[in-house]
């Protein structure tokens, strides 16, 4: 105890110099700081108005060190949503998709910042809206809305919302009902004169006009885009239009044009680093290629449209299984514990610190007598829990297992429903650990499973899962001009020649033996 007492007054003073240090840091000096991050901000927003969006994410992630440093918390919010910004750009949901939400935590400590707090919901709701999650994409623009009713107007970020609810019906084919919303979102856009927002708009509307089949509303709102001085430079926005323009061109010009168009939203794609827009741009130009009769460059496409295509369906399923899951909520329980401990040591006088540590000081005690009943019990425990394992006669390699045969089973429905439903064999990097984590087993218990119910191991598993999918689409006839290596892709396979193996393996044939002895039954 006395060694006790000891750190409990070494941690006092401590406390008791740090609360100092802050209390003597001069106004001055926070004013300066404060301007130096409103600096960096402005800077960020720069390069992203310029489509510099690598330097974007450098100016963020140095005003995210800054902030941290100097304990600026909103500051540290508009970093996080600038990195997350930039993410999401590369198709990087369960990246961005967690910053957004740390930004949400971070809010908490300064609930009186609602203007903060609804760039992160925005935000938050376009990565949402990126990984198909329709339903909480337009619930959080409608916190976004909601919001804005609370603070007053801001018709940049009303915009940027009502954008998002009606991209969100648009993708679930209801594209009169997000009509009105495109409409609404245009006439804000002209009332703030914002070049950015109208650029945004014109094509949403041009693109609502294409899937509704009035191209020629369609070309009017794309001339009506490419009028605006802004639509020179090199950035986002334009390179949207530019794809817009060579959807449009399919259906009322002949394929070359199209395919100009597709080419050059796909070069500043790549320069921009906007993957949303390379792997539509590659989609079309494919198609465009086979329908010209150009057989390699279609092929080339498609390969690149099939492996870009495979890591966007594994980020998303990333980012949705992360959004899920309990990750995100220790991720959020952490940052939680962290205000609440800062937002203390800001606010607590010497009293109640003397009180804190000495209930610390009586709950680490409490744990170490705690710890110590509990190895005593934990002996206990183990000795009855062999002697039942023996009882139970389980074979050896799994003696130590608390599964019996009636929850092996049921964890064996749960991995076949979430294969069939999930399809995450496809995943090309699907892992025995993104499966134990959305079964919440462990992977002992994963390989138990199918040691005793399937007789496999996990490759053998997903493998025999893959090649069944692959032998359907191998009939079927959208894949009857397709190369083997486009099913190969498409089941989950990383090569052409792994691919041949497996197939050979488990049915005797090779892919392409066996597609012509298919083709020869019929």
């Amino acid at each position: 105890m006395k060694i006790s007492s000891l750190k409990l007054q070494t941690l006092l003073v401590l406390l008791l110099t740090f609360q100092f240090l802050i209390c003597q840091e001069s106004n001055d000096t926070k004013v300066n700081k404060i301007n130096l991050a409103e600096s960096l901000v402005k800077s960020i927003q720069q390069t992203y108005k310029d489509g510099d969006y690598r330097n974007h994410k450098r100016l963020a992630d140095s005003l995210l060190l800054f902030s941290r440093e100097h304990k600026l918390y909103k500051y540290q919010i508009l970093a996080n949503v600038n990195q997350a910004v930039y993410y999401n750009n590369q198709n990087r949901q369960d990246k961005s998709i967690i910053l957004y939400h740390q930004a949400l935590l971070l809010n908490d400590s300064i609930p009186d910042d609602l203007k903060t707090r609804v760039v992160v919901l925005v935000n938050l709701a376009n990565s949402y809206n990126k990984i198909k999650a329709r339903d909480k994409a337009i619930s959080y623009y409608k916190k976004v809305l909601k919001t804005l009713r609370e603070i007053g107007e801001n018709p940049k970020i009303e915009c940027a919302a009502l954008i998002g609810i009606a991209n969100n019906y648009q993708a679930i084919h209801k594209h009169n009902k997000a009509l009105p919303y495109y409409i609404k979102s245009n006439n804000l856009a002209k009332q703030i004169k914002n070049e950015h927002m109208l650029l945004s708009t014109y094509g949403n509307l041009a693109e609502n006009a294409y899937h509704l089949k009035n191209y020629e509303d369609a070309q009017e709102y794309l001339d009506s885009a490419f009028s605006l001085p802004l639509a020179e430079n090199s950035s986002k926005e334009k390179a949207w239009l530019l794809f817009r323009k060579g959807l449009i061109s399919t259906k009322t010009e002949k394929p070359e044009t199209a395919k100009k168009y597709f080419s050059d939203a796909l070069a500043l794609g790549l320069d921009k680093g906007i993957a949303e827009i390379e792997i539509n741009s590659y989609k079309y130009l494919y198609k465009i290629d086979s329908t010209l009769g150009n057989v390699s460059s279609s092929r080339n496409y498609k390969e690149k449209y099939l492996l870009l295509k495979s890591k966007i369906l594994e980020r998303q399923k990333e980012a949705t299984l992360l959004d899920g899951q309990k990750e995100i909520g220790k991720k959020e329980a952490t940052i939680k514990t962290q205000q609440a401990l800062l937002k203390r040591l800001k606010t607590q006088n010497y009293q109640t610190l003397i009180i804190a540590t000495f209930v610390i000081l009586l709950l680490v005690l409490g744990v170490f007598i705690f710890q110590k009943s509990k190895r005593k019990n934990n002996t206990i425990i183990t000795i009855d829990k062999t002697q039942n394992e023996l009882k139970d006669n389980l074979k050896i390699k799994y003696a130590n297992s608390t599964l019996d045969d009636a929850t092996r089973k049921e964890i064996k429905q749960r991995l076949v429903f979430f294969m069939e439903k999930e399809k995450a064999f496809l995943n090309p990097e699907v892992s025995p650990k993104m499966v134990t984590e959305e079964l919440n087993i462990s992977k002992h218990h994963l390989s138990e499973v199918l040691y005793f119910e399937l007789n496999q191991n996990f490759n053998s598993y997903i493998n025999a899962l893959r090649i069944e999918q692959a032998k359907k689409l191998i009939v079927s006839p959208k894949y009857n001009n397709a190369k083997i290596l486009a099913v190969a892709f498409d089941v989950g396979f990383k090569s052409k020649s792994s691919f041949n193996r497996v197939f050979k393996a488990l049915t005797g044939l090779t892919p392409t033996a066996y597609k012509n002895k298919i083709n020869g039954l019929i």
